[in-house]
């Protein structure tokens, strides 16, 4: 694949707000139930401690999004993957690795998405769950070494280079 301009990819906060869409409807839904019972007088009626059990829930829910979105920030913090228009040469740096490689030396590309997105293929109506946005891309080269493209980097829809396998996992955690 060839590309007439350079193309870099690094943590912003579009990838990151993206990853965390469905959070941010259960954060508004959290503003939201509190106020419009104060606003339909059901105030003093209503026992605290539902409060305090529907937060619990919430932070049960919440625990795998914690862990894939500072896993994944942790893993890219400093990564930048830089693909060279026209001369088929990529780079991918961070704190402690730095790749330089051609489209010869890779072994294979892996994409590691949610398990709802096989949908698409086998029509089964899975339901969305609040980490389906998270996703990485490993990129293994032949010398043996590898690295991982996050979601909070890149969009799996829109990767400019060739997948070689696909794997549908229920949390899509690094391994």
């Amino acid at each position: 694949m060839s590309f007439e301009e350079d193309v870099t990819f690094k943590i912003d906060l579009k990838h990151q707000f993206k990853s965390l869409k469905y959070c941010r409807l259960l954060g508004i839904l959290l503003i939201i139930t509190p106020l419009a019972i104060y606003m339909l007088g059901w105030w003093p009626f209503v026992d605290f401690r539902f409060f305090g059990y529907m937060l619990s829930v919430l932070f049960i829910f919440l625990l795998p999004v914690f862990y894939l979105h500072i896993t994944y920030y942790i893993k890219n913090r400093k990564a930048t993957f830089i693909i060279f228009g026209n001369s088929n040469l990529y780079l991918y740096s961070d704190k402690n690795k730095r790749f330089e490689f051609k489209q010869k030396d890779i072994d294979v590309i892996e994409q590691h998405i949610g398990i709802y997105h096989e949908n698409n293929l086998d029509f089964a109506n899975r339901r969305s769950a609040l980490w389906t946005n998270y996703h990485y891309v490993k990129i293994r080269l032949k010398t043996g070494d590898h690295f991982f493209l996050t979601s909070l980097m890149i969009d799996y829809k829109c990767f400019p280079m060739h997948i070689y396998t696909t794997k549908y996992r229920f949390i899509p955690y690094l391994k």
